[in-house]
């Protein structure tokens, strides 16, 4: 492709991957998150350590506001799976996704806990073994 070729609709590729790597707002600026999921991953994937609760509920409240690159989410998470997730890692984890979560709105807890129920007991019926009578 030549340069200054465009594409169908109009667009060049080689102009718009010059301007996103020059722009210097699309980077994430070096700060303490960043340097927190660093840290993380040195000690998962390089020397096999876990991280305790605490720890594990920071990574992941940085991760779900938006302040790690998608990256550091995929490494953080084959680093993860590599080494063997512990409960106090998946707990931390959940933590942070709780405190992160929006309540849903509700319109009576008696309507939404009979729906989560018979949605309970629907997937309890289709995951039964078959049994024989």
């Amino acid at each position: 492709m030549r340069s200054g070729s465009r594409q169908a609709g109009g667009r060049d590729p080689e102009r718009f991957f010059r301007e996103r790597l020059a722009a210097p707002a699309t980077r994430m600026p070096y700060n303490a998150a960043r340097q927190m999921i660093l840290d993380a991953l040195q000690r998962i994937a390089n020397q096999s350590q876990s991280l305790s609760r605490p720890e594990a509920r920071e990574v992941m409240a940085e991760v779900l506001a938006g302040k790690c690159t998608d990256a550091q989410i995929a490494a953080l998470l084959i680093a993860l799976r590599m080494k063997g997730e512990t409960v106090e890692e998946i707990v931390g984890f959940a933590e942070a996704i709780r405190a992160a979560a929006a309540p849903l709105p509700s319109r009576g807890s008696v309507e939404i806990q009979q729906s989560l129920s018979a949605a309970l007991a629907a997937m309890r019926w289709r995951m039964s073994p078959p049994t024989i009578h």
